[in-house]
C-alpha cells in the first residue's frame, strides 16, 4: 500500500494528504506531535485509506473526524493516535463505513466519543474497534445507531469509561454486535442495548451507577461476565430471549428467569463441604447457548477418599461424556479431570453434570439449597443406557437430602 511521505506539520495538511492517496488507497503517516484540525477533519470519499500515528500518547489530533455519508467507504483505518475534544460534538463519526478498523486509538472529552451510523439500506458493515480507549464523554462513549443500523461491529479489548450518560449504546435494529474483553467503568449507565443477536463476552463492569439495561426492542443477546450485580441490571425485552451467563457460556436452570441473573446458580451461592454418601450422584442442569468444546470437568474435593466419576448427560439420561473413575485428589482445590475424548456440546440444549463416588467418606464442595430444581437418578441413567458396567458408579439415585434439600456440586465445565 502506498505511503504518503510528504512531511505534515499542520492539521489542515492531513486532509490534503488523505486526498492525495487517491483511489488506489494508501497510508498517511503522522509523526509524533499535536495537530490542530481547526474543528473537524473530513474523511475522504475513498477506499483503502489509512491514517496512522506513532501511538496514542505521541500523535494527538485536536479536533474530530467525520465521514461524508451517503456512499459506502470500504477498508478505512485509523490507528495509533489520540482524538481530543473540548466536550462538544462527536470525536469520530463513521457514516457508511465498511470493513473499517479503529485500532489503538484514544478518543476523549467529547459529547460522544465514537459514533457509527449509516444512511444506506444495508447499514454500516463489519467495522472493528480494537484495543481503544473511549473516555470522558458528556453523553455516550460509543454509539451504534441509525435506522439501518451498523451491523457486525466488533469491539475487542480496551476501555470504555467515565461518561455522564452511557458507555455503550446499541440502538435497534443493530445486530450481531460483538464485545469481547472490554472494561466498562464509571458510567451513569454502562450499557444500553436495544439491538439484537449481540454477543457481549468477558467484559468488566466496575463503578457504574447502573450496569446493563436491555430495552423492549432488544432480543437474542448473550451476555457473559463474572461482574454482574443483579441490582444494577434490567431486562425489559418483550421477547424474553436475552440471556445472562454469569460464569461462562452456561447457566443454571435451578431457578430460571429470562435474562435475569440466576440467584440459585451453585457458583453464586456460598460453597461448603457436602457428603452425598457412597455410590451416589448429584446432578445439575445447565444450558449451552453456543457450541461448546468440552475437554474436561473439574470439582473441589472436601474429603480425599475413593474415586469419582464425572459426566455430562443429556436430559433424557444419555451419557454424552464421562471421565471414568479417577482417584480423588487433594482437598480444597480444583481437580481437573480430562475427558478421554473431546466432545462438542450442541447449542440451545440442556445438559446435566453429574458426580458419583464409591466411598462413604467422600465429600465435595457445593451448595445446599431448598429451591426447586432438576434431578437425574443414576438408576434412570443406567436404565436408559442399558450398560451397567459403564458410567456411572453404582445404581443409586441422586441424593436430594431431607425435607427437599438439594445438594449441588461446584463443577466447572471446560
Amino acid at each position: 500500500m502506498p505511503k504518503h511521505t510528504h512531511p505534515i506539520k499542520h492539521g489542515r495538511e492531513i486532509a490534503e494528504a488523505l486526498a492525495v492517496v487517491g483511489e488506489q488507497g494508501g497510508v498517511v503517516q503522522l509523526p509524533a506531535g499535536t495537530y490542530d484540525l481547526d474543528g473537524f477533519l473530513d474523511w475522504p470519499n475513498l477506499p483503502n485509506v489509512t491514517l496512522r500515528g506513532e501511538g496514542a500518547d505521541a500523535t494527538i489530533l485536536e479536533g474530530g473526524i467525520r465521514f461524508p455519508g451517503g456512499v459506502r467507504i470500504p477498508r478505512w483505518r485509523i490507528e495509533d493516535l489520540s482524538i481530543h475534544g473540548q466536550g462538544e460534538g462527536i470525536g469520530l463519526h463513521v457514516i457508511d463505513g465498511d470493513r473499517g478498523e479503529l485500532r489503538n486509538v484514544r478518543c476523549t472529552v467529547w459529547e460522544t466519543c465514537v459514533k457509527i451510523s449509516s444512511t444506506l439500506s444495508l447499514g454500516a458493515l463489519h467495522n472493528d474497534i480494537l484495543r481503544c480507549t473511549l473516555t470522558n464523554a458528556e453523553q455516550v462513549c460509543l454509539h451504534l445507531t441509525d435506522q439501518q443500523g451498523p451491523h457486525q461491529t466488533h469491539i475487542h479489548g480496551g476501555e470504555i469509561s467515565k461518561s455522564k450518560g452511557v458507555g455503550l449504546q446499541v440502538d435497534a435494529p443493530t445486530d450481531n454486535t460483538e464485545v469481547l474483553g472490554v472494561s466498562f467503568e464509571a458510567h451513569a449507565q454502562a450499557m444500553l442495548i436495544s439491538g439484537v443477536r449481540g454477543h457481549y463476552l468477558g467484559f468488566r463492569l466496575e463503578g457504574n451507577e447502573r450496569d446493563v439495561l436491555l430495552t423492549e426492542e432488544s432480543g437474542y443477546n448473550i451476555l457473559q461476565t463474572g461482574f454482574f450485580d443483579p441490582d444494577k441490571h434490567e431486562d425489559r425485552s418483550t421477547s424474553y430471549s436475552n440471556r445472562v451467563l454469569p460464569y461462562g457460556l452456561w447457566t443454571s436452570a435451578t431457578e430460571r428467569k429470562a435474562m435475569h441473573y440466576v440467584p440459585a446458580d451453585p457458583m453464586a451461592l456460598p460453597l461448603k463441604p457436602l457428603t452425598p454418601g457412597a455410590r451416589s450422584a448429584v446432578s445439575h442442569l445447565f444450558q449451552i447457548y453456543e457450541m461448546f468444546r468440552l475437554e474436561s470437568l473439574s470439582f473441589v474435593p472436601a474429603v480425599q477418599a475413593g474415586n469419582v466419576d464425572l459426566a455430562v448427560c443429556s436430559t433424557d439420561g444419555t451419557v454424552i461424556a464421562s471421565t471414568g473413575p479417577v482417584p480423588v485428589g487433594p482437598i480444597d482445590q480444583w481437580q481437573e479431570v480430562r475427558l478421554p475424548k473431546v466432545r462438542n456440546l450442541v447449542a440451545s440444549r440442556q445438559y446435566y453434570v453429574v458426580i458419583a463416588s464409591d466411598n462413604d467418606d467422600f465429600a465435595f464442595h457445593g451448595v445446599e439449597s431448598t429451591l426447586p430444581g432438576f434431578q437425574l437418578g443414576q438408576g434412570h441413567v443406567l436404565a436408559r443406557q442399558k450398560q451397567l458396567t459403564d458410567w456411572p458408579i453404582g445404581v443409586q439415585d441422586c441424593v436430594s437430602g431431607g425435607s427437599g434439600t438439594r445438594l449441588t456440586p461446584a463443577i466447572s465445565v471446560g
